[in-house]
């Protein structure tokens, strides 16, 4: 399984994450402090996120996570989705040598 194959199917998956969460504004409900949130969540579940992440890749079933656990791959989802395009875009691109 090659980058984009895997980004695709980390997309897909987050997408049906996706529906089974409560709204954004339940994690984030200043945007003033957003940024200040989004950080503290991702330190206190980046290593369960990693585990559950690599579970997934290993066995195809997510194993049991918090719903904020279940809302930060969401973020890096869509994030390995951006790179995969550009990196696509820019591969399509004169000069590209990789």
């Amino acid at each position: 399984m090659d980058w984009e194959q895997i980004g695709i199917l980390c997309q897909t998956e987050l997408e049906k994450l996706e529906g089974s969460l409560p709204p954004l504004t339940d994690f984030f409900p200043s945007p003033e402090n957003a940024a200040e949130a989004f950080l503290r969540y991702e330190t206190e579940t980046n290593t369960a996120v990693e585990v559950a992440v690599r579970q997934f890749a290993a066995t195809n079933e997510w194993p049991s996570l918090s719903p904020i656990q279940k809302v930060m791959p969401i973020f890096c989802g869509n994030s390995l989705h951006l790179g995969l395009t550009l990196t696509n875009q820019i591969k399509g691109s004169v000069g590209w040598v990789g």
